[in-house]
């Protein structure tokens, strides 16, 4: 019951404080100490400073002399300006440029210059003058005309030769066509322009008379 017990003394519970706050200072301290300790313990070794070895300067390049080149030689080309002439005054004779009138000595009769001439198929100056009578038809003796067209180069030779028209037989038209496209072709006069050759196309008509007439008629 409570009226048994007896009170306390004052000082009893001040002394139970101080040994309680005594008790918690000494915890607090040797918890500060040993986690001091540990953490000096575990603390890494201080680092020794090492010196390097100081890296050497390069030296510098050598200058090399300059070379002792020429002075070069600048040429300054020399310009001559000339003036234009004044132009010419209008109806002002001028004696420039004149050529004199020629003069035909006494007795000289000037030059003339060449005729032109046409082409002519009895103008034959090599080969075979005429065609023969085809011996087909020589016991019919009839007559036969061909027109023939030809190209007259510039050296008289015929090429390109055709018939245009045969009448009195065929044999007349390759006969012809013989004579002027075998090796014993007629060689003509070309025409002329000038005094030049030209290379002109022509067409004539060769006419074929029997033999029997033909030595009648001689």
């Amino acid at each position: 019951m409570d009226y048994l017990r007896q009170p306390r003394h004052p000082m009893h519970n001040a002394t139970g404080f101080a040994v309680v706050a005594l008790l918690h200072m000494a915890l607090i301290y040797a918890l500060v100490n040993g986690f001091a300790t540990v953490i000096t313990e575990r603390a890494a070794p201080p680092m020794k400073a090492r010196i390097l070895n100081p890296v050497p300067p390069q030296p510098a390049p050598p200058t090399l002399p300059a070379p002792d080149l020429p002075v070069p030689l600048i040429f300054v080309p020399r310009v001559e300006l000339k003036a234009a002439p004044p132009p010419a005054r209008p109806n002002t004779p001028s004696a420039v440029n004149q050529t004199p009138p020629t003069s035909t000595p006494v007795g000289t009769k000037p030059r003339q210059a060449p005729a032109d001439t046409k082409f002519s198929p009895s103008a034959v100056i090599g080969g075979e003058p005429a065609p023969s009578y085809p011996p087909a038809y020589e016991d019919a003796e009839r007559p036969g005309q061909v027109t023939v067209d030809c190209v007259i180069e510039m050296n008289g030779y015929p090429s390109g030769c055709r018939i245009v028209h045969a009448a009195g037989g065929e044999a007349f038209a390759a006969e012809t066509l013989r004579w002027l496209t075998g090796p014993g072709h007629p060689i003509y006069r070309p025409a002329l322009q000038g005094g030049v050759p030209q290379r002109m196309e022509h067409q004539w008509v060769v006419t074929f008379e029997p033999p029997a007439a033909d030595s009648e008629t001689r």
